[in-house]
């Protein structure tokens, strides 16, 4: 007897109230609505549950809370599975014409507990706080009909075998040889697509969520019965398993925010997650650390900010909204003779001398003329520059600038990390700001948020807050080993592995990287940061700024200037300031005592700071903080990128895939990779890693 034909056994001997009437359901009705994390019913959806006698309570509403519109609560969704909660006014399993309190229906079936009805004692049942009914997957919510070897203790697997079971009563005799019934794998029939729960028609259709592959669907009538069987049975649910639980187990390498962002997600569905951080401190570039009252981010400002507003509303809400400052962005270049010019630099040309005022206009007019004539973009950054901007905005603050921050020759540079991303500046900004009329560019970026205390540091940490017992602090990943399918780090067996680290620091330990991409990756060479914090006693307060560039060499090695203590009032004690120099280098660096007098000398001679007020002075190196794109890096990242999506190891993250994103890009990076692996462990399908 195949498990169907058991369970529809099982659900007659229950004698469900309405069992019959649900032959006849809606099979095209829309069932439910996803809101705030919960399924609520429809009017169809309602009246097909109250066939079976069994409105359900939400463990967040109170009982009268339950008719607010749409509908009733039936389940929770907390990690994309749908759970059934306590049914009420049903009567208690195995007791005939039983009605008890629901209390007392729900201490039944949830408690080990014995109790009594009628004068009957109930049977014993171990605690099973809610019936898992499918997994949701990125487009349709199936029905889980697990593996009874892959996934034996599952609740629904446990039905489906008692249920066979009761029809199957094994010999005592035979019992050595008596062998679980093979249920069918997952994903299960189709219970509907789309963001509405809707069911398909019950008849043979391709499915638009599995290769396009015919499947069975699930009319309105045999889901009641499935969840009918669901709500009657007294399957136990193993004590031990805690409903948060899932088959599938994810190493996940590295705890920056791209690692921490995936372990969260893949927690909240079920899933094993352990995170592998060489570090003794979570949050890889966005951390941040205290020094006599004095808070400091160690890879310069970062600010909170997305044009997502998914990806904002998220990382504004793990910090908590109520820990946060919003300020308004004000930022300036520092050009010659002390004189601050707003930025960008287009923006700004008005606060220029009249000579480069002049040659600003016209270099960007002769440009727009150029591509407007069908000449082609240049392949390297420097002539790039040229053709987009012009040549007097090229020599006044672009290429200085640029030579400055990448420390190289700008011809050897690719202009494809930044072809397509800058907008062309309006002509009419242009002209405007030249006669002397104030424009604003990046109006997009007009405000940010900072964390109230902890510096970008409260970040992570609120990313990490529900996952702080999967994060394996100081314990790098040594060994990444092939074992079949399935992967085994630091000789810990799991099913997938999600790198978030630098690919040149992790290659050692991956075992089957071929030859010739080792060579690849050891090209990828890093342009590495010094950030310093200046600490100084002030009465006053540092002028309205966020941030400024310093472009020209005669400035001093510093080429951004963070006025961090303007980002919070908790960055630095009462009655003090702090600034944050950030410089980035090639190789290796000296930072020692003379270094830093002369960052402080130089920062000093642009009128930013008094050496006599300084309090404090910290240095932090970063290796691994911009990405040098020469020009072969792109068919270089290319063939890495290729080889990692098809071998079963997915590689993401600034430089675990060699991105140039900011904290709120590889945040949603994260999230797309987050619905693959939702993919994987519904069909168990290792698909190569497809990324916009």
């Amino acid at each position: 007897m195949m498990p169907g034909e058991a369970s529809q056994q099982s659900l007659q001997a229950l004698q469900l109230p309405g069992a019959a009437q649900l032959r006849q359901g809606n099979a095209e009705g829309v069932l439910g609505h996803r809101i705030g994390g919960e399924l609520r019913l429809t009017v169809a959806g309602r009246k097909l549950f109250q066939r079976l006698q069994a409105p359900c309570r939400s463990r967040r509403h109170d009982v009268g809370q339950q008719t607010q519109q749409p509908g009733r609560v039936l389940g929770a969704l907390p990690r994309k599975r749908l759970q059934l909660l306590a049914p009420r006014g049903h009567s208690v399993p195995g007791v005939a014409n039983s009605k008890v309190p629901v209390a007392r229906w729900r201490q039944a079936f949830f408690s080990s507990k014995p109790m009594r009805a009628q004068g009957k004692a109930a049977p014993e049942v171990e605690a099973f706080p809610s019936a898992v009914l499918g997994q949701g997957g990125t487009k349709a919510l199936r029905l889980r009909m697990a593996s009874a070897e892959k996934d034996a203790k599952w609740p629904g697997n446990r039905l489906l075998r008692r249920s066979y079971a009761r029809e199957h009563p094994k010999p005592e005799q035979d019992a050595a040889q008596h062998q679980r019934p093979r249920f069918r794998g997952l994903p299960g029939p189709v219970v509907g697509h789309g963001r509405k729960l809707s069911m398909p028609a019950n008849s043979n259709r391709r499915c638009p969520c599995h290769g396009g592959r015919q499947e069975r669907g699930l009319s309105a009538a045999r889901l009641g019965k499935r969840l009918g069987r669901l709500l009657g049975s007294t399957a136990p649910r193993p004590a031990s398993r805690s409903p948060t639980n899932h088959p599938v187990k994810f190493a996940i390498l590295g705890a920056g925010v791209t690692g921490l962002t995936l372990g969260r997600l893949l927690r909240e569905d079920g899933h094993d997650v352990s995170i592998f951080e060489s570090s003794s401190q979570l949050g890889g570039l966005c951390r941040s650390s205290e020094h006599d009252g004095f808070t400091f981010d160690h890879v310069g400002g970062h600010i909170l900010f997305s044009k997502d507003k998914r990806i904002l509303d998220w990382m504004l809400d793990r910090v908590g909204r109520e820990q946060l400052v919003q300020k308004n962005r004000n930022t300036r270049i520092l050009w010659h003779e002390h004189r601050y010019v707003p930025y960008p630099f287009e923006n700004g040309v008005g606060h220029l001398t009249p000579e480069a005022k002049f040659d600003c206009l016209k270099g960007y007019l002769e440009s727009v003329e150029r591509r407007k004539n069908g000449e082609p973009c240049p392949e390297n950054f420097y002539d790039w520059i040229q053709w987009k901007m012009g040549s007097g905005f090229a020599e006044h603050f672009m290429v200085p600038y640029n030579e400055k921050i990448w420390s190289c020759d700008l011809r050897r540079m690719s202009s494809s990390w930044v072809a397509g991303r800058v907008p062309d500046a309006p002509i009419d900004d242009i002209l405007k700001a030249a006669v002397g009329i104030d424009t604003q560019g990046y109006t997009h970026q007009a405000f940010f948020w900072f964390p109230l205390h902890k510096g970008f540091q409260a970040l992570p940490d609120g990313i990490a807050s529900s996952i702080r017992d999967s994060i394996r602090l100081s314990s790098p990943a040594t060994s990444v080993v092939r074992k079949g399918e399935a992967w085994r780090v630091n000789d810990e067996d799991f099913d997938r592995v999600i790198n978030t680290v630098p690919l040149p620091l992790i290659q050692d330990a991956i075992e089957e990287l071929p030859q010739w991409l080792r060579a690849d990756i050891a090209k990828l060479e890093p342009i590495s940061l010094v950030n310093v914090l200046f600490g100084l006693k002030s009465d006053k307060e540092l002028p309205d700024l966020s941030w400024i560039y310093l472009p020209f060499v005669d400035q001093g090695p510093a080429n951004r200037v963070t006025f961090f203590s303007n980002y919070s009032p908790k960055n630095a004690p009462e009655g003090h300031v702090s600034y944050m120099a950030e410089l980035t280098f090639r190789g290796q660096i000296s930072v020692d005592q003379a270094f830093l007098d002369g960052l402080a000398q130089a920062l000093e001679g642009q009128k930013l700071l008094r050496r006599s007020d300084l309090v404090i002075t910290q240095p932090k190196i970063t290796r691994f903080a911009y990405i040098d794109q020469d020009l072969e890096f792109n068919e270089r990242i290319a063939r890495v990128r290729k080889w990692f999506d098809e071998s079963g190891i997915v590689t993401v993250g600034r430089f675990g895939r060699y991105e140039y994103h900011n904290s709120d890009q590889c945040i949603a990076r994260a999230f797309q990779v987050h619905e693959q692996m939702q993919a994987f462990a519904e069909t168990g399908d290792a698909k190569p890693l497809r990324l916009d």
